[in-house]
């Protein structure tokens, strides 16, 4: 009987508490490694995680349009009156997120803001609405302003984006090269992240959600809304 229940005994979602700074340096960089998620289609996930929907991550957009964002946030300097406190709000949301994924020893606050009750794999699921909100919030306050971006936080964004690619397929080249062997169009997808970034930096919004867009079926097409092979 003991083993039975051993067997059949789980944690629910409800009950089960994750400590902070938990993520491992491969789930640190699954999270970066949206260029590169063709694999998974393919059921390769070595390195990046146990199984596909776990090694799974979103284009990590918001993260790069950061620089951005913060120059909208702090374009009129520290004062009070003139900080930009939405844009201020979707950087301190993505740095909260991080803080837990990446920094120990603070898991009573992060049990008191609900932060715990997901896995760090499943937690990156909050740059998914991260990408709409900052995406949004870059557009609209560019558009209120009527100018584009200046070039050197663009420049950031864009170095960003490029070394975060390049920064995967240097590990996955050393520890999972089967992966960049599966993702055939991984090149191809890191350049239209890195332009998504510069043109919505730049005010340039269609463009931006089109190359982002693009990026992304060539990613998941398959998986979202094709739903091929789930049912073989």
């Amino acid at each position: 009987m003991d083993t039975i229940k051993a067997v059949l005994d789980t944690v629910y979602p409800g009950h089960r508490l994750e400590h902070t700074g938990a993520l491992p340096h491969s789930g640190l960089v699954a999270m970066f490694s949206g260029p590169f998620q063709q694999a998974l289609q393919g059921g390769v996930n070595d390195y990046l995680s146990f199984n596909q929907s776990e090694a799974s991550a979103p284009m990590m957009l918001c993260v790069f349009l950061v620089p951005v964002l913060a120059w909208l946030a702090f374009r009129g300097g520290w004062r009070a009156s003139r900080i930009d406190w939405v844009a201020l709000g979707v950087l301190a949301a993505g740095a909260l997120v991080f803080a837990f994924l990446l920094v120990p020893g603070w898991d009573r606050v992060a049990h008191l803001l609900l932060l715990d009750r997901s896995t760090t794999r499943r937690l990156r699921l909050a740059f998914d609405l991260l990408n709409v909100v900052g995406f949004a919030v870059v557009a609209m306050r560019l558009d209120q302003l009527r100018r584009r971006g200046p070039w050197v936080p663009t420049a950031l964004a864009m170095l960003l984006a490029g070394g975060a690619t390049l920064g995967v397929w240097a590990v996955l080249r050393l520890r999972a090269v089967t992966v960049i062997d599966a993702a055939h169009d991984w090149r191809l997808i890191g350049l239209l992240l890195v332009l998504a970034v510069v043109f919505v930096a730049r005010r340039f919004v269609l463009a931006g959600a089109a190359a982002f867009l693009v990026a992304t079926l060539l990613v998941g097409l398959g998986v979202n809304p094709l739903y091929r092979g789930v049912f073989e």
